[in-house]
């Protein structure tokens, strides 16, 4: 199944929106977007880096219920990060991964300003990724 299945749902604008961040996101440097097993399965995308040994989810598109409405934007963040984005209203909480990291859910977004705001918390996500698999490397 492609990414366009799972985003089928989406309105016009929203999904013109998750399309250019998921080609925009599957171009950084060792992203690989994972198959979905099912139809009601988010699109995942992980970072596969050998050369540094990380290996991780780090992005997710879950598709909602409601056709109409955009899939939720899931990244994973340092969780200092995360509870202020969740303070300031612009992020909800989803989970606690562990090793000072936590899963929150974003808004897709509306406008060009809004988007790059969006890419900026995304660059930090995969970045911090690759700390977190090298501060969890065996001594």
């Amino acid at each position: 199944m492609t990414a366009r299945r799972v985003l089928l749902g989406c309105s016009g604008a929203a999904l013109q929106t998750v399309e250019r961040l998921r080609r925009w996101v599957v171009s950084l440097p060792w992203v690989v977007e994972l198959p979905p097993a099912r139809t009601t399965d988010p699109l995942r995308f992980a970072v596969d880096c050998s050369p540094l040994d990380c290996h991780a989810v780090w992005l997710l598109f879950d598709p909602a219920g409601d056709r109409r409405i955009p899939p939720a934007i899931i990244v994973t963040l340092p969780t200092a990060v995360a509870q202020r984005g969740v303070a300031a209203g612009w992020a909800v909480d989803i989970t606690d991964l562990g090793d000072d990291r936590r899963a929150v859910a974003v808004a897709t977004p509306a406008t060009d300003d809004q988007f790059r705001a969006l890419q900026a918390l995304v660059v930090l996500s995969y970045t911090s990724t690759f700390a977190h698999a090298r501060s969890t490397e065996p001594s």
